[in-house]
Formats: C-alpha cells, sequence, structure tokens
C-alpha cells in the first residue's frame, strides 16, 4: 500500500505553476515515456495534463493559467507513493478571502510539504509586488507550521520547497541573490513554532 502524501502549492497568476506542472509530468508520464512513469488519479486530471502537455509540447503555444482548482494528484507505485497535488488559481494566493471559502487554509493545514512558486523577475525588477507575494506566504507559512491537535510543537517538519521562475528574465542573478531579497520568507519557512 502506498503512503499518502498531500502538497500545498501556492503562486500568483502567472509565475508559471502549470507550465511547471505541465513539463514534470511530460518527464514522467508515459506520454513522454519516463524512466519513473506516475499514474495520474482521475480520468479530469489526466485529460488536463494531457492538454497542457500537447499545446506545450506539441503546439508549442504559451499555456494559460488556471482559474479554478485542478487536481494534479498522482501515484508513483515504484516508490511507494500517492501524491495529492492541486494546482491553485494564481488570485487564492494574494487574496486571503479565499482561503477559507476554497478550503485553502484545510490544505496548508494538512499538507506533508508546500511549493512555494516565486517570480526571479518580480524580486528583482517589481519588489513591491514581491513583497506582497512574500507576505501572503509567510502567513501561508504560518498556517502550515501551526500547532494542530492539540501538539505541543509545531509542525516544523514540514519541508517547503521555493522555486523560482522566470528566471530567464534575470539571467544575470544567482539563486544566492533570490534568497537574500527575501529573508524574511526564508525565516518563516525555518522558523519552529512552540
Amino acid at each position: 500500500m502506498n503512503r499518502k502524501y498531500k502538497i500545498a502549492v501556492m503562486g500568483e497568476s502567472n509565475v508559471g505553476k502549470t507550465v511547471f506542472f505541465g513539463s514534470y509530468f511530460h518527464q514522467v508520464t508515459d506520454l513522454s515515456k519516463g524512466n519513473y512513469p506516475v499514474a495520474i488519479k482521475s480520468q479530469a486530471s489526466d485529460d488536463k495534463i494531457t492538454e497542457i502537455i500537447t499545446q506545450l509540447f506539441e503546439k508549442k503555444q504559451v499555456v494559460a493559467g488556471t482559474d479554478v482548482r485542478v487536481d494534479f494528484s498522482f501515484s508513483v507505485d515504484s516508490l511507494g507513493m500517492d501524491i495529492e497535488l492541486v494546482d491553485l488559481p494564481g488570485g487564492f494566493t494574494t487574496n486571503r478571502d479565499y482561503w477559507d471559502d476554497e478550503e485553502v487554509s484545510k490544505d496548508l493545514r494538512n499538507a506533508d510539504g508546500a511549493f512555494f512558486f516565486i517570480s526571479a523577475h518580480d524580486i528583482i525588477h517589481n519588489p513591491s509586488e514581491a513583497l506582497k507575494i512574500n507576505r501572503a506566504f509567510a502567513d501561508a507559512i504560518s498556517r502550515i507550521r501551526a500547532n494542530t491537535q492539540g501538539e505541543v510543537k509545531g509542525r516544523s517538519d514540514v519541508p517547503i520547497w521555493f522555486i523560482f521562475t522566470k528566471g530567464d528574465t534575470v539571467p544575470d542573478v544567482s539563486v544566492e541573490i533570490l534568497i537574500s531579497q527575501v529573508p524574511s520568507l526564508m525565516d518563516a519557512a525555518k522558523k519552529e513554532q512552540i
């Protein structure tokens, strides 16, 4: 029996989440004959992933982001894993009114891991927009790390990954420089809750 993992995904509109996941599934599904095939959990998800892969790799077209929650859940039987993964519309990231209405808070509280997509372009060229996103991400991280079910300590063991996108727009900027521009976000990810 596979072990189940829930992964939270957050990122603003047009940051590249859908393209990232389309590229990932292109690499690991039978559609591209990947070495580590995955099994998509639902037909609707499979149809959406196939649509994204076709648009990206066959038609060579830009993929529009999503305006609804898209379930990308999959299994990797060779690794004994079931991954629950939902791509959220970017507008859900900064508009916290959606968080409770659309189950985002629940996704965060129950996450076994989280991906935060950050535009490298915004960090360098639009720091005020990056700051707004960072505040929302820090709030999301605090919800992930929060004490649940009467635990003495918060969930400091939940892995959090930051994925910098649009690096091609800032080719001379290193990951270290990007990280140095968002110290409060990095600190929030490391912080242990007591």
